[in-house]
């Protein structure tokens, strides 16, 4: 059995409302009662739908037919939806009057296309070249839509972008050398927009498309035209003299690249000149990293660059600057570009000179060791006595290197700085006569006898000492001989490099023995700067 309620809606409407049932087409989710009527009549449960059309025509217009949802009300003589009754079966603005009465009477779909693209009421010329075509081939029939002849450009297609070029228009077929410039697409400068040839400029780098139009005919042509630039990039700002440099030059737009060819790169002066004055009496060379590549190169032994080669100006200043100039071709244009270089560092001064050497002794500079003594006092069971009693096997035996320290072994005065030091170590080791006097520097006698020879020393070790204990005192005191021995080294040392007596007689002695050149001289380095006489 079926129990039916009735319930009152808030618009008063009366709906049976099914109890048993899950859900009820009369009434609104949560057993809510309709909000109201839509202007059709219907029951609706949103308020906002109340008064409203439940569909909307193409035209924007509420309806409540849902055959014309989306759709137009009337259609006119065209097939063509339209929302005014009075279109309706009527041809419409885009027809054609095809009889010529001043009525419309034919729709587009019913015209002909001739070959050329145009509408026509016409059927002969469904297909065919209108009376406006023209004959190119002077074969008596109309083949063309457009006028005979073609536009060229004439000009480069790529552009320095400090550069200005010309473009030049023309047509061997068209009358008239009347040309209208425009840019269709990229960004670049013309000095003009009228006229058969125009000149080309900007700073924006890419590639833009430029268009000439034949103004009497409307005939046009696009030529493109790419700006670019080259830069030189290399790790560093500063080398050291004869540090190998890789360069490489970048293009912009990237693609320029493969349009470059014949490069070669030129390391020159500030001023332009390639006159160097230094211990190669050349400049730098430059190749090429690999011959596949036109555009990496790599410096070989080059040397900083020199401006003069007098005693007086010691060839200042040590760090001197490279201007980079490329040369090149593209599109068979030769182009040459100065480009970002580098500073070349040929100072022997500073917390990391370029140019560095010395010749260092070893500190092993004697062999063997005085005799000695080491014995129990005579009367005392507790002390025994270290006593130097002759020079026993000691000799001297000096041995010193020649140090390059930070000298490329490429710079141009690295053979100068070794044979230097290594003329250091003949000094040093006696090999050469000098004021390094082997009596008494590094000498074992002059060691023994104002240090040592008198030597010794008193031990306490208890009574009954072990083998073990005696060995160990004994190497001990040995010791202690051996540190004696090395501050006479260390004294030597500082007395050789500190006092000008020394140090400048053996500095000079070394650079005229090497014939030193430039700012290494005896006078650059030691006279100039007041540190010797």
């Amino acid at each position: 059995m079926k129990i039916f309620k009735v319930v009152m809606g808030l618009s008063g409407i009366l709906c049976p409302f099914l109890v048993l049932a899950q859900s009820d087409p009369c009434v609104c989710p949560g057993d809510q009662p309709y909000a109201g009527q839509d202007e059709c009549g219907n029951n609706v449960c949103d308020p906002a739908d109340v008064g409203t059309y439940p569909y909307t025509s193409a035209c924007g217009i509420g309806t409540c037919d849902s055959s014309l949802d989306g759709d137009y009300p009337y259609n006119d003589a065209c097939g063509n939806g339209v929302c005014h009754e009075d279109m309706e079966g009527e041809y419409p603005l885009s027809s054609y009057d095809c009889d010529g009465d001043g009525v419309l009477d034919t729709c587009v779909d019913d015209m002909y296309e001739d070959a050329c693209g145009n509408l026509t009421c016409d059927s002969s010329l469904d297909g065919e070249f209108p009376l406006d075509a023209y004959d190119c081939d002077s074969d008596g029939e109309l083949d063309s839509c457009e006028p005979c002849g073609s536009v060229e450009i004439a000009g480069l297609s790529f552009r320095k972008v400090t550069d200005s070029i010309n473009l030049s228009a023309s047509s061997e077929e068209l009358e008239g050398d009347n040309f209208t410039w425009s840019v269709e697409d990229g960004d670049i400068d013309l000095q003009s927009t009228t006229g058969s040839t125009i000149q080309v400029s900007g700073n924006t780098l890419g590639t833009a498309t430029i268009k000439a139009t034949h103004e009497d005919s409307g005939i046009s042509a696009t030529h493109q035209v790419t700006t670019y630039h080259v830069v030189a990039t290399h790790s560093n700002t500063e080398y050291c003299d004869g540090e190998q440099v890789s360069i490489t030059l970048v293009t912009t737009p990237e693609s320029v690249e493969s349009e470059i060819s014949n490069v070669d790169v030129i390391a020159k002066k500030p001023d332009g000149s390639t006159n160097f004055v230094n211990v190669e009496n050349s400049g730098t060379t430059l190749q090429k990293a690999s011959q596949g590549d036109e555009l990496k190169w790599i410096s070989g032994e080059f040397g900083a660059m020199w401006y003069s080669s007098g005693q007086g100006d010691c060839n200042n200043p040590l760090i001197v600057d490279y201007t980079l100039t490329a040369t090149y071709e593209i599109e068979g244009e030769e182009e040459t570009v100065t480009l970002s270089g580098f500073s070349v560092n040929a100072s022997p001064d500073g917390s990391t000179p370029c140019l560095e050497g010395s010749g260092s002794v070893q500190r092993d500079w004697f062999d063997g060791f005085p005799s000695y003594e080491f014995a129990p006092i005579e009367g005392d069971e507790e002390h025994w006595k270290m006593e130097i009693v002759g020079i026993g096997t000691l000799v001297r035996d000096v041995h010193a290197s020649a140090i390059t320290g930070n000298t490329s072994s490429n710079s141009q005065f690295y053979p100068m700085i070794l044979h230097e030091e290594e003329f250091h170590v003949d000094q040093i080791e006696g090999n050469v006569s000098s004021v390094i006097d082997p009596a008494k520097h590094f000498s074992v006698t002059y060691v023994y006898d104002n240090e040592i020879s008198n030597f010794e020393s008193i031990v306490d070790l208890g009574p009954n000492p072990t083998t073990a204990e005696v060995e160990a005192a004994a190497d001990a005191e040995t010791a202690f001989v051996g540190d004696k021995m090395e501050e006479h080294f260390d004294d030597t040392v500082q007395e050789l490099g500190q006092d000008p007596n020394y140090r400048c007689p053996i500095e000079q002695q070394a650079k005229n023995a090497v014939g030193s050149l430039f700012h290494l001289t005896y006078y650059c380095a030691y006279q100039q700067t007041g540190t010797c006489p």
